[in-house]
């Protein structure tokens, strides 16, 4: 009988004799007053932790305690203390050798797993800390935490399986030699995601946000997430294309963000014309090309003045950027019609913006037409 019990026994009256029914109501005591220590300790921490850190997080203008306090980091880290307290004050309340090596080996389970969850939220609430102020290389980070993740939870597997099988941890790990292949397989996406992860972060090939195309997956559209193995891509019409990381290393892709980041879109659009109604320019209509072309030659035709009157009204336009090249020409003509393209650079880089400037350059096209006498297909 422990020291503690005897006390309590003499305490209550209780002769610690070799009387069965004061052993077991000794060991129940001993039992309840281990248990309500272990849960009076969890409550502490978590209480103070709380306390602590809601007190820091709004006299401080650090955003790392805002975010730990946020994803309650720090009641993981109150969940691993009961255990580390349990297995240290053990012998001072029980000492039935069975009930101890039962008790340890359950104590043991839990602070290895509750180890991991403190890891696991530990690595999440840096994570978030890392994407909210938008560090360059937090693709790298995040992928290199969840691995960190991964690792803790592959280790907390085969300390498990030390404490189930009463074995050396280490002679476990020397023996995983011969599965070494195995899990090169079963892990084959994760490994490749990790180092295809550190590359799209360090040469900043892709992040979050991002508009990219990649044709093998049928994907268009804006990144919303990377994670270890996958890259999520929300298409245009809402759908979410689900792409392997290492893919985006050996696959050719495109990604826009430099429209973004220089504000800047280039235009190439393109009308068909019919060469039939393609004829000399007349006296009447050389007046509308009068300012652009000085003089009225024989070769003149009003092909030759609708690229004029088209490149003026693309250099006009207050969208159109004067620093860039803007011009019109013709491409090889075809079957359908003559190629008329519209080459330009544009500050109008949204969707509806360029889009709607688009259809404005069109109806200008249309109307040029129509005063040369010039048919579009």
């Amino acid at each position: 009988m422990t020291i503690i019990s005897e006390g309590l026994a003499r305490h209550l009256s209780l002769s610690p004799s070799t009387s069965k029914l004061d052993t077991i109501l000794t060991n129940s005591i001993s039992v309840f007053l281990y248990v309500l220590a272990i849960y009076l300790s969890f409550k502490f921490t978590q209480l103070v932790g709380r306390k602590l850190l809601s007190k820091l997080a709004v006299k401080t203008t650090f955003l790392w305690d805002d975010i730990i306090t946020e994803q309650k980091t720090f009641n993981l880290f109150a969940l691993v203390i009961p255990g580390v307290l349990s297995y240290y004050l053990l012998p001072l309340f029980i000492e039935s050798e069975t009930l101890t090596s039962v008790t340890l080996f359950w104590i043991k389970l839990y602070i290895v797993w509750a180890t991991w969850g403190f890891v696991w939220g530990l690595n999440r609430a840096i994570s978030t800390y890392v994407e909210v102020i938008k560090l360059n290389y937090s693709l790298a980070v995040k992928t290199v935490l969840q691995m960190v993740t991964l690792l803790s939870f592959l280790v907390s597997i085969l300390l498990t399986l030390s404490l189930i099988l009463n074995k050396n941890v280490f002679i476990l790990f020397t023996g995983l030699g011969a599965m070494v292949a195995i899990l090169a397989i079963v892990f084959r996406d994760t490994l490749l995601g990790l180092v295809a992860g550190i590359q799209l972060s360090t040469n900043k090939m892709v992040e979050k946000g991002d508009w990219v195309e990649v044709p093998k997956f049928n994907a268009d559209g804006r990144v919303i997430n990377v994670n270890l193995t996958t890259v999520f891509v929300e298409n245009w019409d809402k759908s979410v294309t689900h792409i392997p990381s290492y893919s985006l290393i050996s696959e050719s892709f495109k990604n826009w963000r430099t429209i973004r980041e220089k504000k800047l879109r280039s235009i190439r659009r393109v009308i068909l014309l019919t060469s039939k109604s393609i004829t000399p320019l007349s006296a009447e209509k050389y007046e509308l090309v009068k300012h652009l072309v000085p003089t009225h030659t024989p070769d003149l035709t009003n092909l030759s003045a609708f690229r004029h009157l088209m490149e003026e009204a693309l250099k006009q336009n207050p969208l159109i950027d004067e620093n860039h090249p803007a011009f019109i020409r013709m491409l090889p003509p075809t079957a359908q019609g003559l190629q008329i393209e519209f080459y330009a650079f544009t500050s109008a880089i949204t969707f509806e913006d360029y889009e709607r400037l688009c259809s404005m350059l069109y109806d200008t096209a249309h109307v040029i037409c129509i005063k040369l006498d010039i048919v579009p297909v």
